[in-house]
């Protein structure tokens, strides 16, 4: 995929096989993966830092992930309907997390991180999405992944808002192939993303193809509309699907 991205994100994921091992968290092993892939593919990595794993006390993987040359962080709260792994919810909040990361900076423990944070323009709550992104951006957050997105029409709406309201935080849109209803409904349940009765109906029974169609539009009606886009990997572990799509989306670019 080197030719096609920009960055690549190493996630904390808490069913990894690594976690038998109770002594580390999934954080640790996603830090240690993303300086891996840092030093030896030499691409720019975003590690995750969640509030799920994360502890006041751990400075030092801000310094370990500055040497290695991974700046970019994704600072998350965690999956919403995600029961914790372990139970060390000492942030209260991915802002609450942002602000100890730059408070570690001002210190001059590490130092010139970009912090993206997660967004969800597909709410009808659109009021409460500009007050968070507010918040997220005025505790030092750089930029925003949204959730993976399937219908434009909310998404529109949203960004029409923030704009309105000077809230000029830049959003990267998620895009996600969406492969059957089963993959949709679980998307929903685990993660609260929202997917109109419409994407559902046209994915019933179709195949890839026509989840390939769903995000084709998405991105055309969004394309001159964010600051970039966030490509979903899930469930795709030989990234035949995300590969596709990188190179149809750099051919219209």
């Amino acid at each position: 995929m080197k030719p096609y991205v920009d960055a690549v994100r190493l996630t904390a994921l808490k069913n990894s096989a690594d976690l038998k091992n109770p002594k580390r968290t999934a954080e640790q092993i996603c830090f240690e993966s993303a300086i891996n892939v840092a030093r030896r593919a030499h691409v720019d990595v975003i590690a995750s830092l969640v509030c799920r794993d994360h502890l006041r006390n751990d400075s030092q993987v801000l310094s370990d992930l500055n040497q290695a040359g991974v700046d970019n962080l994704l600072a998350l709260y965690g999956d919403p309907n995600d029961p914790p792994y372990p139970n060390n919810y000492e942030f209260q909040s991915s802002g609450d997390l942002i602000r100890w990361i730059r408070k570690q900076e001002s210190r001059g423990e590490s130092g010139g991180f970009c912090i993206a944070v997660g967004a969800d323009p597909t709410s009808k709550d659109v009021a409460k999405q500009i007050s968070t992104i507010r918040e997220k951006r005025e505790a030092g957050a750089d930029l925003a992944i949204t959730q993976p997105v399937f219908h434009s029409d909310q998404v529109l709406i949203s960004l029409k808002a923030l704009e309105e309201a000077n809230e000029k935080l830049p959003l990267l849109i998620g895009l996600l192939v969406p492969k059957s209803e089963k993959s949709i409904a679980f998307l929903e349940q685990r993660l609260g993303v929202s997917v109109s009765p419409t994407v559902k109906e046209k994915v019933r029974g179709k195949g890839l193809e026509e989840g390939f169609q769903v995000i084709r539009e998405v991105y055309r009606t969004l394309r001159n509309k964010a600051a970039g886009y966030y490509i979903y990997p899930w469930a795709d572990p030989k990234l035949t699907v995300v590969t596709a799509l990188l190179r149809e989306l750099r051919e219209q670019a």
